[in-house]
């Protein structure tokens, strides 16, 4: 389950100045999925590296995807702010221009939050997975230098900042709150942000139109995920779906044990979370169970 370094050249790099985003596509001799491709990207680590291996994964398993760097990488914020929903669709458009594929996304925390948003914009975006997600934009932070927030909206559309809801000034309190957290548990614990900030100071405004998804979504969460309520938040986006007749396949998977780290393969920090660090292999194993289901939800759930 441990991948650290990518195996794979890809096949085509894309810039932000020549093609509208930062990427690398990947194309396997053989589409296992006729007629659809995927965009990855990963969360508020900012790490093209796990994109990368990411996206390896579908590689490896026969879908042509495109690794995703929305921030962080060459001609993209330095931080997790302003970042335009622009890349994501324009990632999708080539896929669908260039390859004549259905795009799809894949995302974990901020990623996970990107692509809900990404799908709910753009009706080119035919199916959402979201690992460890949120459900509404959220103000966040960065590790890049030492913990703190990015003090504004992640996103912006035609470069105006979208809506969130977030610290509202409090961000020293949290932060104190958080360093506090760390040191009693040896773990990341955000928890207590995130629930604050979606369930008693949240602006409605800034929620996912989830509902304007047109294809199927996925959510996998981890139920001793400390960073974010991903379980509460898979229970109220399917909630949502279901209030609005979605008509398309959604389906929440909640894992346990499994901690923030809801994806494909363990990562090499996956020991900063105590859950990880008592039970790596049933952790292992429910990761492997994640992307098992993951691949037949693409293959038998969505329709092309």
């Amino acid at each position: 389950m441990k991948q650290n370094k990518p195996q794979y050249r890809p096949a085509r790099i894309f810039t932000v100045a020549e093609d509208g985003f930062f990427g690398m596509y990947y194309e396997p001799s053989e589409n296992r999925f006729p007629g659809k491709g995927m965009v990855v990207c990963s969360g508020t680590d900012g790490s093209f590296l796990f994109t990368r291996l990411a996206a390896e994964m579908f590689f490896k398993a026969g879908m042509p995807v495109i690794a995703l760097g929305y921030w962080n990488t060459e001609g993209t914020p330095d931080e997790p702010m302003n970042i335009p929903v622009e890349y994501m669709h324009n990632a999708c458009l080539w896929l669908k221009v260039h390859k004549n594929l259905h795009p799809g996304v894949w995302g974990i925390s901020l990623g996970a939050e990107y692509g809900l948003l990404c799908g709910s914009l753009y009706e080119d975006i035919a199916c959402v997975v979201a690992a460890s997600p949120v459900h509404a934009v959220t103000q966040t932070g960065s590790f890049k230098g030492g913990l703190h927030f990015a003090t504004g909206s992640p996103f912006s559309l035609a470069g105006k900042p979208l809506p969130y809801t977030g610290a509202d000034g409090k961000e020293k309190q949290y932060l104190k709150q958080m360093k506090r957290n760390f040191l009693k548990r040896l773990e990341p614990d955000m928890l207590f942000y995130y629930e604050e900030i979606l369930k008693q100071a949240h602006d409605p405004a800034a929620d996912i139109a989830v509902e304007k998804i047109n294809g199927p979504v996925l959510l996998i969460s981890g139920a001793s995920d400390v960073m974010v309520p991903a379980a509460w938040v898979g229970a109220q986006v399917m909630k949502r779906l279901d209030e609005h007749n979605f008509s398309h396949p959604h389906i929440h998977k909640n894992y346990q044990p499994l901690s923030h780290y809801a994806c494909m393969f363990r990562p090499l920090t996956s020991s900063m979370f105590r859950v990880e660090r008592k039970y790596r292999r049933a952790c292992d194993e429910n990761r492997r169970d994640s992307w098992e289901f993951t691949l037949s939800f693409l293959q038998d759930s969505w329709q092309v």
